[in-house]
């Protein structure tokens, strides 16, 4: 069944008239500055200048020797993590590079990098990964033995010509049958004006300073690794699009090749900038990453608008170009196409896909379900396209999605990997098939459960990692998005429409109210509340077949939280035999500023004892006890808007001390009983917020919290961790559980979001091992 939208049909007279508007928007968008080297250009420069759009274009070619002939190095090193081999004794990872030619390199092959690793038994192998124009991307795929003890791992690259120059980093790798150290984040950018409210990219400094005192192995991006909503505003390309006040007009805009150069060069720029700038750039280097993307890595809201509207040329433009530059610095993969590989056929004003640069693969090849890496030579040999058509290997822990995007004609790519001894993750694509009525497609979740089925093995698999970028069990704001769509916001939209007044209080997209996008993006949004059910319903399933934990990790809301689903009270089930027990640790922005806290305290007045089906209820953990500087927090103690990441261990002698010391806990340790008589401290805006009874009604109990324990002491409760300057905080605090396998999460939150240091406190919680 084809997948590209229907032709409407046009007049003569319409087509011109839109042609001749998309030519006035190609020659008014601001060319930026084309491929300029950047690496080393943003240290030392503040945030405002990376981010600003007429700034992030500037030519640094003086500060970085570009008069010189040779070799330029445009962006880089950054790491990737990929996986273990079967018998997790070998590590599989990649560096990659972007460079610059010399111009007499012309049209001949481009000169090789090298690049060699300390140790014995290391590996490595130049792939030339991408050329366009005089950008050339290297990617140098690494493989490490592990051996008797964790290690230090240096890697050395020698761009061509310059072999006394070297380029000179390290990694962390972990013993055999050791769990990875690892650090959760997401929303790694600023939406225009944020970055005035705080001090950069502070946040990174911490991250470097607990990964010097106890290594981190992998640091995942839970998606917006970058922000691209910038290409809208002043001095970017689109502005001129954006500025056209009729959204039916601007959505028949086509997107001609002037345009969609410029818009190309943004993006590869902006890249360039983001991922140059100090500390996060010295993280790449030194943290292999493991990423899916989000909106904002595309542009805000991508996916969640009308279909027609998410059908207009410039719109799809633009998915195509963000995925190019995705897959190329974040996933280390060459795209599918270039930038040329669409067709944009006036009479539609819709994108087609090119057939001679891009032919359909074989769906019976493709769409079968991969299987365990190393399993089958079919599973090492997954299917992608170059530019050209030319076949590419994807690595076995790539799952390729069976269909393309209803918006972005490729096929998603999730990630599934061994995290070390007793975890695996799983990083679920839920932006390439969004739409605004549905999250992904039947067989993109049959796909996941096949390889999951396939790659858990009970007994030796404790606990799953699931990556969903949008948290999924969260309070719900019905009401907010009745609001928001109803006749009441008419008027306003028409004023907006005709005369630009309230523009703040619409996107610049579809004309819809701004927050409406965010609202319908949640799981817990009511257009995709069966979806939801469904697939947290398959995952208990699959936790009780296999016997594995399942914790879901979550970004995108700029707040801290934890929810969960556990099964109802009267069913009597200790939390470490529940299979229905599954944690949703909510950790976001790590860069981006946080809401207004009043944000938070609506979201706490939405806590209620929600029902999700007869066997299951959920709600979000009272986990933060006390604020950043030390004074109790009486009424929100779910919700904490201030950035934040998370770090998760395994309660294991082999990941690293067991913890933990009265100091390293604070004086508010993990509590083993019931608490049977308490009751939630709410404000009379709270009560008065808590009568809606669709939504049910306060928690009476500890035992209705999910807070019930057969007595190995691993409540999932709040815990107030120590400052980072204490060593053992290097560490996810634990909750003082000696049980073996808990997966103990700490959220390390912001103290002072004005501070260039980025000090963070940390509140830590175990979830405990699934039992029978």
């Amino acid at each position: 069944m084809s997948t590209n939208p229907p032709v409407p049909t046009a007049s003569t007279t319409s087509v011109a008239e839109h042609e001749e508007l998309a030519n006035k928007v190609a020659q008014k968008a601001p060319q930026p500055d084309p491929a300029q080297p950047v690496a080393g250009a943003n240290e030392g420069k503040d945030v405002d200048q990376v981010v600003d759009p007429q700034r992030a274009a500037q030519d640094t070619s003086e500060r970085n020797g570009s008069s010189k002939q040779g070799w330029q190095l445009l962006c880089g090193p950054m790491l990737k993590y990929t996986r273990l081999n079967d018998d997790g004794s070998r590590w599989h990872g990649s560096v990659l590079i972007v460079l610059r030619a010399p111009p007499e390199s012309g049209r001949r092959k481009p000169d090789e990098p090298s690049c060699s690793l300390n140790g014995k038994d290391s590996r490595t192998k130049v792939v030339h990964l991408f050329t366009e124009r005089d950008r050339i991307y290297w990617r140098f795929d690494l493989e490490v033995a592990l051996g008797d003890d964790e290690r230090e791992v240096w890697y050395s690259i020698v761009l061509p010509g310059q072999q006394h120059d070297k380029i000179e980093r390290s990694f962390w790798v972990p013993k055999v049958s050791q769990s990875f150290r690892i650090m959760f984040f997401s929303c790694n950018g600023f939406v225009p004006g944020a970055e005035k409210q705080v001090n950069g990219l502070a946040l990174w400094n911490d991250v470097l300073r607990l990964h010097a005192k106890s290594p981190l192995h992998v640091m995942i991006g839970g998606g917006d690794q970058v922000y691209s909503d910038g290409v809208c505003e002043p001095h970017a390309p689109l502005c001129p699009w954006a500025e056209e006040l009729s959204p039916l007009k601007r959505s028949k805009i086509p997107f001609p090749l002037e345009l969609r150069d410029k818009v190309d060069d943004w993006f590869f720029q902006h890249y360039c900038d983001w991922f140059n700038v100090s500390p996060f750039r010295e993280a790449n280097a030194q943290i292999p990453q493991l990423n899916i993307w989000d909106d904002h890595d595309i542009v805000d809201g991508f996916g969640t608008y009308r279909d027609a509207w998410q059908r207009a040329p410039v719109f799809m433009g633009v998915g195509e170009i963000a995925w190019k530059y995705m897959s190329l610095f974040q996933q280390h993969l060459p795209p599918s196409t270039t930038i040329n590989g669409l067709i944009y056929d006036p009479a539609s004003f819709n994108p087609v896909i090119a057939p001679a640069q891009r032919p359909t693969p074989s769906t019976a090849q493709e769409a079968a379900p991969t299987s365990r890496a190393g399993k089958s030579e079919e599973v090492e040999k997954q299917k992608g396209l170059t530019e050209g058509g030319e076949e590419v290997e994807l690595d076995p822990s790539y799952v390729r999605h069976p269909q393309e995007g209803p918006y972005i004609k490729h096929r998603g790519l999730s990630i599934c990997t061994s995290l070390g001894e007793g975890i695996l993750f799983y990083g679920l694509d839920c932006r390439t098939d969004r739409t605004r009525h549905r999250i992904c497609y039947a067989d993109t979740y049959q796909a996941m459960f096949d390889r999951l089925e396939n790659d858990l093995v009970p007994g030796k698999t404790k606990h799953l990692l699931l990556l969903l970028g949008v948290p999924i069990a969260y309070p719900r704001l019905v009401w907010a998005e009745t609001l928001m769509t109803s006749k009441v916001m008419a008027p306003l939209r028409l004023l907006n429409k005709t005369f630009g007044i309230c523009s703040s209080l619409f996107n610049d997209f579809d004309g819809k109210v701004e927050l409406l996008d965010d609202l319908e993006d949640h799981w817990a949004a009511a257009v995709h509340k069966a979806e939801r059910n469904h697939l947290v319903q398959r995952l208990q399933t699959l936790s009780y077949a296999k016997q594995v934990r399942i914790t879901i990790l979550s970004g995108d809301v700029h707040l801290a939280a934890v929810g969960r689903f556990f099964s109802k009270a009267k069913f009597n089930v200790p939390q470490e035999k529940d299979h229905r027990y599954i944690v949703n640790v909510i950790s976001s922005a790590i860069t981006n500023a946080p809401p207004p806290e009043a944000i938070g305290d609506v979201l706490n007045t939405r806590n209620k004892l929600h029902r999700m089906d007869h066997y299951t209820d959920e709600n979000l953990m009272d986990i933060f006890e006390e604020s950043v500087n030390g004074s109790a927090r009486r009424f929100n103690k779910t919700c904490y808007t201030t950035r934040n990441y998370c770090v998760i261990t395994r309660s294991d002698p082999s990941a690293g001390p067991e913890a933990t010391t009265a100091e390293e806990l604070g004086e508010h340790y993990a509590k083993q009983e019931a608490n049977q008589g308490e009751q939630p401290k709410t404000s009379l805006f709270g009560k008065m917020m808590r009568k809606d009874k669709r939504d049910g009604s306060p928690p009476r109990s500890g035992v209705e919290k999910g807070e019930i324990s057969g007595g190995t002491g691993t409540i999932a409760k709040n815990v107030k961790g120590a400052q980072v300057e204490h060593d053992a905080s290097a560490l996810a605090p634990a909750t003082g559980t000696k049980v073996a396998d808990a997966l103990n999460i700490s959220l390390r939150l912001e103290v002072d979001m004005k501070s260039p240091e980025g000090k963070t406190k940390a509140y830590g919680f175990s979830i405990p091992r699934l039992e029978r």
